[in-house]
């Protein structure tokens, strides 16, 4: 879905011409399904015991949990909590989103929920309900119109199932309290949390709203055009929370500087250099194909970008098309390495691809045009998948490089020599 917001919404309608897919020309080949992950099997089996026993346990685990003053049992292996904002022009192709989900076979171990914003005026599919509604996804092959379970949420965000409550999506209250309440009512082992929407990486130029300079993604056209900062609202909003994987179905989101701002908060991101098209993610392959094999993050991940190239790997467009899986705990050893860089080489003379004309430049390219391995190294190493169309030199991960003085401030900057 072409989630950059002016850019974009050409390239949405926009038809793709079909043309071969990746060359020759590319750094390493970071598919890791054989062998890739060493642990893929013994969590998997440790996974598939726990949530076996989950629901058969409940009432005697609650009981000895109360005596004994430990907490119980989590209800279920998995959930993930999808923050879909189609308040916007985006309406359409975000509804056929969340059937995508719907058409998953959805297993007893794993809930899909979802929190679904819609616009006025793009869209009358489906009723032309408007509003913002709290679904758990359900099992349906009607692709056209919804078919799961509309929850209720008071304490939280304010959400009945039958009525219809306006929020903006580009607060942070909303995402706290969406988080908040999927934790509440659905207690799991693992969680991931996954934004779809327009994107555009570390800053967005946009005026007016409590933090107009550093805006992320997830515009709300019903509230101004208020979106989410990843350095300070997203950031913010998941302190604590220890999520197994996020994700940005979004473009421009796959930066090391969004990834550096949620690495302490998350294990697992899953982004795209470039801008996306109109579609988005393929939900129904990348999340049955999940199912179906190991129950990781890592794999979680790697299922996305697989879906993703099977989707759009036959077509091509004047732009490059992208899809990365990144290592949120390996950023540090990039930082390192990015330090070490600049002490002896200057940026500009080794600028990788730059995506859309916004200063944002592939990492990976960049060490390898100047040669420097420990920064080719690191960031291969904290690659679980790539997938780029076209021939250049990508590897999963962008950086800013310019000289905006409101850069200087996030997060990414104060920890690295990089600014």
């Amino acid at each position: 879905m072409p989630r950059l917001m002016v850019l974009l919404v050409a390239i949405a309608a926009a038809p793709f011409s079909f043309v071969a897919g990746c060359g020759e020309n590319q750094p390493p080949d970071f598919n890791l399904e054989e062998g890739g992950d060493t642990d893929a099997d013994s969590d998997s089996d440790a996974d598939s015991d726990a949530d076996s026993d989950a629901d058969s346990d409940a009432d005697s685990d609650a009981d000895s949990d109360t005596d004994s003053g430990t907490e119980a049992e989590p209800d279920y292996e998995w959930t993930l909590m999808f923050y879909q904002d189609a308040d916007n022009n985006l309406e359409e192709v975000m509804m056929y989103d969340f059937n995508e989900m719907e058409a998953v076979d959805i297993p007893d171990w794993l809930n899909l929920i979802v929190l679904f914003d819609r616009a006025y005026g793009y869209y009358t599919g489906d009723g032309d309900w408007t509003g913002t509604r709290l679904y758990r996804v359900v099992h349906d092959t009607n692709m056209y119109a919804l078919a799961s379970e509309r929850l209720d949420d008071p304490t939280y965000l304010g959400i009945s199932s039958t009525s219809d409550t306006e929020l903006n999506m580009g607060d942070q209250a909303t995402l706290e309290g969406f988080v908040d309440y999927v934790k509440e009512a659905f207690p799991s082992e693992h969680y991931g949390l996954f934004f779809s929407d327009h994107g555009d990486g570390w800053t967005k130029a946009v005026g007016g709203g409590d933090d107009p300079l550093f805006k992320g993604c997830c515009t709300d056209d019903s509230h101004g055009g208020d979106a989410l900062s990843v350095q300070t609202e997203i950031r913010q909003a998941i302190a604590g929370e220890q999520l197994d994987i996020i994700g940005f179905d979004a473009c421009l989101m796959g930066m090391i500087e969004v990834g550096w701002a949620l690495k302490d908060d998350a294990d697992v991101m899953i982004a795209s250099e470039a801008s996306e098209p109109g579609d988005g993610w393929d939900y129904t392959n990348w999340l049955n194909w999940w199912i179906q094999g190991d129950h990781t993050a890592d794999n979680l991940a790697f299922e996305c970008v697989e879906a993703y190239q099977a989707y759009y790997g036959s077509t091509g467009s004047w732009y490059t098309l992208t899809l990365s899986a990144v290592d949120l705990t390996e950023l540090d050893e990039i930082g390192e390495a990015i330090d070490g860089f600049v002490d002896d080489h200057n940026p500009a003379s080794y600028l990788g691809e730059e995506f859309e004309w916004m200063n944002y430049f592939d990492l990976f390219g960049t060490a390898s045009n100047a040669s420097y391995t420990p920064l080719m190294e690191a960031v291969y190493d904290a690659v679980i998948n790539e997938w780029h169309s076209g021939n250049d030199t990508i590897g999963g991960i962008s950086i800013y490089y310019g000289n905006d003085w409101e850069y200087q401030s996030i997060k990414f900057c104060e920890d690295t020599n990089w600014c």
